[in-house]
């Protein structure tokens, strides 16, 4: 089972609606909060079906705690499906109404590519690394 991480506070992943992770799955997310409003959401391994509820959490967190920014950090993510995508899409929306921005950080080239060959890399913003998201520096 994967382990979550908020605020660098470990504890176990819970059972997603779906059901278990499979055996020899490797998931971690980590949630921070900046100074200036934007929060960074870390996921790494497979974000898919059986891992996405986890995002979701942490990125509902971090809306609901007045994030202004979210920046989506898949630096260490091995693979995206479609679930992804989604809820990706959901926070975006709740940041627009907001006035604020999600940014994904996405180095691996096809990571990279579902969100271009799906058309995301258009809604919002897609880079290859953390070094290159400004609300950071």
């Amino acid at each position: 089972m994967g382990v979550v991480r908020d605020e660098g506070q470990p504890r176990s992943a819970a059972a997603s609606e779906v059901g278990t992770l499979p055996p020899g799955l490797e998931f971690a997310i980590s949630t921070r909060r900046l100074t200036n409003g934007t929060w960074v959401v870390a996921a790494s391994g497979e974000v898919d079906l059986y891992t996405v509820p986890e995002l979701e959490r942490a990125l509902a967190s971090s809306l609901t705690a007045g994030a202004t920014q979210l920046v989506v950090d898949l630096t260490e993510a091995s693979f995206v499906d479609s679930t992804v995508l989604h809820v990706l899409l959901r926070a975006a929306r709740q940041l627009d109404g907001t006035e604020g921005e999600l940014i994904v950080a996405a180095p691996d080239p096809n990571v990279r590519r579902v969100f271009g060959i799906t058309g995301f890399d258009r809604l919002f913003s897609i880079v290859s690394s953390l070094s290159d998201v400004s609300v950071l520096s």
